[in-house]
């Protein structure tokens, strides 16, 4: 049911204003309601929180990389079996907001400076951790460039004298042929990367040497001093350093571990009070006092009142809600319709004004569910699977409702198995049909469905014209339809004779007395006549003008085939129901004749687990199916006919946290 709403008033002194803002956040009873002409929070106090938002969030990304770090450390140490170096236990990171008292706020709140320093070192650290980083890529790069040259026996050292220089030059390829001068020595040393060359010249044959080098493929060795082996120990030194300097890092990060959950509070804390702050500027306010303004629930709308007046001395005024002051939409309902509140909320928000459109969709998309997954061990497997899912695992809200919407159409499943014989794709010969062997009788069984659920769903768009006042269009636009499709089933009811009989779609047969039948047809041509006419002659009303009236009047007659086309849209019944059967009963077939049909134990075994594989891929397959072809239905084909939607969900104070919920 969508609850009533109640606007409420409060009129009090500014002073105050911060402890009652916090009683109507703690209530999540609260929306706040903007006043004409306010002045929204400026954009620099958005900013403000959002820049402080991001430092918050910032020092909460670090301690989970951290824990990560430590985890992975742990885990290799474990692999190793060596004792742990850090002396850190990991935490798991939770994957729904973590519930809270209201009062952490406050208290995470007196702790505001001190978390801000808490930041700041994350901060410090993360700076620190990144000066290492850039310094281990530096000495991993010079280690690199060393490498070619190991094996090489003479420093890099550049021996000068007055009259002749060393030149060290070096070629990553095939050592080739260099032909210098006469007073040139040239020694030749084979290291890892190719072959370097010490060259002693005169000083004046130097750009000859130079240039014979490398016409020859050499280049310059480009370290000025020092052994290969030696820089290349000093790199190792440095990398290894860092490594512990890094470590270091990461048990001094770790030692915040225990800030991280009033850091998510405090993250929140900071939303709630941007929103509080945000409430204070869309009120009517004067030098000292306020006026706020927004809604609550009826039904909990005096024990608000009543709290608030208990702690302050405002004045409070609780009066209806009225259409014209687009209440928002609140929708309540047991444990069984709640979950199917999803289906509704990816189509639109019912209005205000509306009735709750989820008890009567869910039963149906119950009852369509099944017809597409029908199979009693599916149902099962999917109800315990659900079942067991939430047990062992938390999840948000919207995320445990859609589970819980599976677990209950798991039994669906179940009934419509037992109906359609069908246990594992096997029949057991109890049941009212197979429908692999009458697939003309599941077709049949769809569009009964659909027909019964379209003309529901005029019924329900008849009783909500009648409530709006609105008769005309109860009986033009809403009863006028009724009466086609009651015409449509008397000229069809031979044919779904046959097909609930026979299970054969045969046009040109006779299931019915034929005086039956034609009394049936001639009620039923009489009864379109009678709807095609009315809906031309009133479908254009609203239009002033001849043509108008004519072409609206026609257009709706056209729209007739609409109708024709929403009740073929539930053959998507019998496509989905066929197929999981038929690739079921293949499965079967494939199983029994490789593995169960030759007698082995083993052969049995083996034929079991991949049967049950198979099987939960179909499961899989016919449930992502049935979900979304049934959702869709729901939609169009049944909300399309009474359901305006366009509301506003109700959205309380406070509700929209990213780590905490609170109670």
């Amino acid at each position: 049911m969508i609850a009533k709403m109640s606007r409420l008033r409060l009129i009090g002194i500014k002073s105050d204003f911060d402890g009652v803002i916090d009683i109507l956040t703690k209530s999540k009873q609260f929306e706040f309601r903007s006043a004409p002409f306010a002045e929204p929070l400026s954009e620099d106090e958005v900013e403000k929180v959002k820049i402080e938002q991001a430092r918050v969030n910032f020092a909460i990304d670090q301690l989970y990389k951290y824990n990560d770090e430590a985890k992975e450390i742990i885990k290799r140490a474990k692999k190793a079996k060596d004792a742990s170096p850090l002396g850190y236990a990991p935490f798991t990171k939770e994957s729904v907001r973590k519930l809270i008292d209201f009062d952490n706020f406050d208290l995470v709140e007196q702790k505001k400076d001190e978390l801000n320093k808490v930041i700041t070192d994350l901060q410090q650290l993360s700076f620190r951790k990144v000066q290492l980083r850039t310094e281990e890529a530096e000495w991993r790069t010079k280690r690199k460039e060393y490498a070619p040259f190991v094996g090489l026996t003479v420093p890099f050292d550049r021996t000068l004298t007055e009259r002749t220089k060393l030149l060290m030059y070096f070629s990553s390829g095939k050592s080739p042929k260099v032909e210098l001068g006469e007073n040139t020595y040239f020694e030749e040393y084979k290291v890892n990367g190719g072959t370097v060359v010490a060259v002693i010249c005169l000083n004046e044959d130097v750009e000859a040497t130079v240039s014979e080098l490398n016409k020859c493929g050499f280049s310059d060795v480009p370290f000025p001093s020092g052994k290969v082996d030696e820089l290349i120990a000093e790199c190792d030194r440095r990398l290894s350093d860092i490594k512990k300097d890094e470590q270091a890092l990461l048990s001094e990060g770790l030692l915040y571990e225990d800030r991280i959950g009033d850091l998510m509070i405090y993250y929140d804390l900071l939303g709630i009070r941007l929103e509080q702050k945000s409430a204070l500027s869309g009120s009517q306010t004067t030098a000292y006092t306020f006026i706020l303004d927004g809604w609550v629930p009826e039904k909990t709308g005096e024990h608000i009142v009543k709290e608030v007046e208990k702690n302050f001395g405002v004045c409070a005024y609780l009066s209806p809600a009225l259409p014209e002051d687009d209440p928002p939409t609140l929708v309540v309902n047991n444990k069984l319709v709640e979950p199917f509140e999803n289906i509704t909320n990816m189509y639109t928000v019912p209005a205000y004004t509306e009735k709750d459109p989820n008890p009567h969709m869910a039963v149906w998309y119950f009852l369509l569910f099944g017809v597409m997954c029908g199979d009693v061990v599916y149902g099962l497997l999917l109800s315990l699977a659900c079942f067991v899912i939430l047990k062992v695992k938390k999840f948000e809200a919207g995320t445990a409702s859609l589970i819980k919407m599976f677990m209950i159409c798991g039994v669906s499943s179940m009934l419509w198995g037992v109906a359609f014989d069908s246990y594992l794709g096997y029949s057991i010969g109890f049941g009212w049909f197979v429908p692999m062997e009458k697939p003309m009788l599941l077709l049949g069984l769809s569009l009964l469905l659909g027909v019964l659920q379209i003309a529901y769903g005029y019924i329900l768009g008849v009783c909500r014209c009648i409530r709006e006042r609105n008769f005309a269009a109860a009986l033009f636009d809403m009863g006028l339809m009724l009466i086609v499709i009651v015409a449509i089933c008397l000229l069809a009811a031979n044919i779904f004779v046959g097909i609930f009989t026979q299970g054969v779609f045969d046009m040109s047969g006779q299931f019915i007395p034929s005086n039956i039948a034609g009394l049936f047809s001639k009620i039923g041509l009489v009864l379109l006549l009678i709807a095609i006419i009315g809906i031309f002659l009133t479908a254009g009303r609203a239009s002033k003008s001849i043509g108008g009236k004519i072409g609206n009047g026609l257009y709706g007659v056209y729209g007739l085939v609409n109708l024709v086309s929403d009740i073929l849209s539930y053959c998507r019944l019998f496509g989905l129901g066929l197929a999981g059967g038929a690739i079921a009963y293949a499965f079967n077939t494939l199983m029994d004749t490789i593995f169960f049909s030759g007698g082995s134990i083993v052969g049995f075994i083996m034929g079991a687990i991949l049967s049950l594989v198979l099987h939960i891929f179909n499961l899989a397959i016919s449930l992502l199916g049935a979900y979304v072809h049934n959702a869709r239905l729901q939609m169009l084909e049944f909300y399309g006919k009474f359901l305006i939607g366009d509301g506003r969900e109700f959205s309380y104070m406070g509700n929209k946290t990213k780590y905490v919920r609170y109670q």
